[in-house]
């Protein structure tokens, strides 16, 4: 009988010990708000984001005025409302894309040639909003765009999918200059 017993506490110390174990090894972000598509309105504290579109080119410009990118432009549309009760101005982080292993992009701080740049030190008035264009250099493929609050302690993150079948031609590419 002794025996029997000392098995059962003995399962159940080790069911115990791996419960605890698994459940230390979960990551929890207390950041994260939520998970968005492309379209969907996306509040963060008081900044409200929606991505509208994306679109990939080879070059920005012409001629030998023309920026020629490492690996393509993504230029991503998106606007931004200030919806907080504050009277002061919110201001808009940098945003990042996040590929599919994890890898992350800094948005290119130099916005010559993007139509209706957003900027890259950007305010937005309360109860206004801001729409844009911000840019990456990167290369065709699946990412998702990491938005935030104006302290960068909560965020969400936008899925932009790559949405051709053809990585190697994408839609509304302008040729590269020769």
């Amino acid at each position: 009988m002794n025996c029997r017993f000392g098995r059962r506490v003995g399962a159940i110390c080790l069911i115990a010990v791996s419960l605890s174990l698994f459940s230390g090894c979960q990551s929890t972000d207390k950041g994260l708000v939520g998970k968005f598509k492309v379209g969907e309105r996306a509040q963060i504290g008081p900044l409200i984001y929606n991505v509208y579109e994306m679109q990939y080119l080879m070059n920005m410009g012409e001629g030998a005025d023309a920026r020629v990118p490492k690996n393509r432009f993504l230029i991503v549309h998106l606007t931004v409302v200030n919806s907080g009760a504050s009277t002061s101005d919110q201001s808009i982080p940098t945003f990042t894309l996040i590929d599919d292993s994890g890898v992350t992009f800094t948005e290119l701080d130099n916005g010559a040639g993007v139509p209706q740049w957003l900027g890259f030190s950007r305010k937005v008035r309360p109860a206004e909003s801001t729409s844009g264009n911000i840019v990456f250099d990167v290369a065709p493929k699946h990412y998702t765009l990491r938005i935030a609050d104006e302290t960068d302690q909560h965020y969400g993150l936008v899925d932009l999918p790559l949405s051709y079948g053809d990585a190697a031609s994408p839609p509304d590419v302008a040729p590269r200059p020769r």
